[in-house]
């Protein structure tokens, strides 16, 4: 990472996720651009999709994220480029793909770089031990599931997004705290695939 960056060692926090790395400059609170990373460190975000255990490479841009792939910045506008190396060109399910990193970047605790091990040359990479890993955009990660208590009732209307859990959960959390109890469950857990 320090060599991709070049110069004096910078003020970095790595945060290892799985499939996923989230790279924290720490020398200012709010997130950096990919222009501003640029200026850092010219080239790093190119010099980083090449790394063989990478297969993204994510950074919050001025109208949305920034994506490079083994080396070229990759438009995550409406259409695929032709004459651009997208690792999403062929998928049919692109949009969603581009929605989801969309999304992604555009939540605040997001790194200012993200690292996908989703994609690498020959295989995907999980950057810690595990036998199987979610969050990535692979085809075979695209399908969501919920594991919660079998007493825990899911909200009735249709899950679309994430962040449609998080008042689920708060709620669930405050009963369950009011009642005098941590909001831990005590029996297996249900899985619910969507």
């Amino acid at each position: 990472m320090r060599e991709a960056l070049g110069g004096p060692a910078p003020a970095l926090r790595v945060i290892a996720a799985g499939p996923n790395a989230l790279v924290y400059f720490t020398d200012r609170p709010e997130p950096l651009l990919a222009a501003e990373i640029e200026t850092r460190h010219p080239r790093a975000l190119a010099h980083l999709s090449r790394h063989p255990r990478i297969g993204l490479v994510l950074a919050r841009g001025a109208r949305g994220p920034e994506c490079w792939y083994r080396g070229h910045r990759v438009p995550l506008g409406a259409r695929p480029d032709p004459a651009v190396r997208d690792p999403f060109a062929r998928r049919p399910d692109r949009e969603l793909v581009v929605a989801g990193l969309s999304d992604l970047m555009a939540m605040p605790s997001a790194g200012d770089i993200v690292l996908y091990g989703t994609g690498a040359p020959g295989r995907s990479v999980s950057f810690i031990p595990e036998r199987g890993a979610h969050a990535g955009p692979s085809e075979q990660e695209m399908h969501t599931f919920i594991f919660h208590p079998p007493g825990v009732r899911l909200p009735e209307a249709a899950l679309t997004h994430p962040r449609q859990l998080y008042p689920h959960f708060r709620a669930y959390r405050s009963s369950a705290t009011e009642a005098g109890h941590e909001a831990r469950p005590t029996e297996p857990a249900a899985c619910l695939a969507r």
